[in-house]
């Protein structure tokens, strides 16, 4: 018979969680509502832009920022 050890496999998933939450988080933005993030700017909106969206911007597309409602 297979004993199964529960323990470290949760263990394990909740270090993995806790670490994918750490990376994603967004870091600090220096940019405000009223600007556009462009390919000049693009660098302000690092920490709030996911890769693809920075692939975007470098290609020609333009954000305008707006405020949170």
């Amino acid at each position: 018979m297979q004993k199964y050890h529960i323990f470290p496999r949760v263990w394990k998933i909740t270090v993995a969680i806790l670490l994918s939450l750490l990376v994603a988080s967004p870091g600090p933005a220096d940019v405000q509502p009223g600007e556009v993030v462009t390919k000049e700017t693009m660098d302000k909106a690092e920490g709030l832009l996911i890769p693809t969206m920075k692939w975007f911007v470098q290609h020609g597309l333009t954000i305008p920022v707006t405020p949170y409602r």
